[in-house]
């Protein structure tokens, strides 16, 4: 298993400082994904902004894949979003079962999220549910939904 990295600064104009930095995890015949990082302070009219930001990617060989973002900001704004999804044979079990989370806090706040499946163990159909509680199912020729009205931010 190895685990590489590498990091930067940058310094100048309205940017007080910049630090960037990346960062892998593999083994021999696998990679498990990377991440990459940026902490900076600027300066916005005069004020300072310090904010931190991350992107990871994700892969774990027959089990899950996908990205993850989030970032924050001395302003107390607040970002996350991911996106996940089955692979390999739970993935084909799972028919590609998926989900979605999204949050964002600032001036206003704003949260959703979604996870479906589709075709599990090779029966035709879908599932899903989604952002504010409201549900689908879909098996062969019979279909119906919901909404559970349960939940408002």
């Amino acid at each position: 298993m190895s685990l590489s990295g590498s990091g930067t600064a940058t310094i100048g104009g309205s940017t007080l400082y910049q630090l960037n930095g990346s960062i892998g995890l593999s083994a021999p015949g696998s990679n498990f994904g990377s991440a990459s990082f940026i902490s900076h302070r600027s300066l916005i009219n005069n004020c300072p902004l310090t904010g931190m930001q991350a992107d990871i990617a994700v892969n774990i060989p027959d089990l899950v894949a996908g990205t993850v973002h989030a970032s924050i900001f001395s302003t107390a704004n607040f970002s996350f979003d991911t996106y996940l999804q089955t692979q390999g044979q739970l993935g084909s079990a799972l028919g590609g079962a998926s989900a979605r989370v999204s949050f964002r806090h600032g001036s206003t706040d704003s949260f959703s999220f979604s996870v479906a499946v589709s075709n599990v163990m090779k029966i035709p159909g879908r599932i899903t549910l989604s952002r504010d509680i409201s549900a689908s199912v879909t098996i062969g020729p019979w279909s119906g939904s919901t909404h559970f009205f349960l939940c408002a931010a």
